[in-house]
């Protein structure tokens, strides 16, 4: 099982985790059933999003925002927040469907390009990198 922020416990199968989540899998390979793996870094929300495209290969059921939304912020934030953690997880399919995601949604603007720019060379996130010079 996973403590996330020292806080939320959280329970996975390691076979899921082995076929789906890599990295997250090599993290408890080794553990003791009772031990708890520290995750830090990322946000109880992110992780629960992760551990729930493991198992699933779908996002849990939200409320659905229209591209044309005012609200992009929140859109943009938990995007990257969910690319990194699929980046650091080994998520190859969870990133690229989350860089389609924030392709579609238009969520850059010219007061943040730079910043996906740079994040999304960081991140090799390829299609965010085209979008950003288009």
């Amino acid at each position: 099982h996973f403590q996330v922020n020292d806080e939320v416990v959280i329970h996975a199968h390691k076979l899921i985790l082995k076929m789906n989540a890599p990295e997250l899998y090599l993290l408890c390979e080794d553990a003791d059933t009772n031990q708890s793996i520290p995750i830090t870094g990322i946000s109880e929300e992110v992780f629960r999003i992760v551990l729930y495209y493991a198992y699933g290969g779908t996002f849990p059921k939200r409320e659905p925002i229209k591209a044309s939304s005012p609200e992009k912020e929140p859109i943009l934030k938990l995007g990257l927040e969910i690319i990194d953690a699929a980046d650091r997880y080994g998520m190859i399919e969870l990133k690229i469907l989350v860089e389609t995601y924030l392709v579609a949604y238009r969520v850059m603007r010219k007061h943040n390009v730079a910043d996906m720019l740079l994040f999304a060379d960081a991140k090799n996130c390829a299609l965010l990198k085209e979008y950003a010079f288009a």
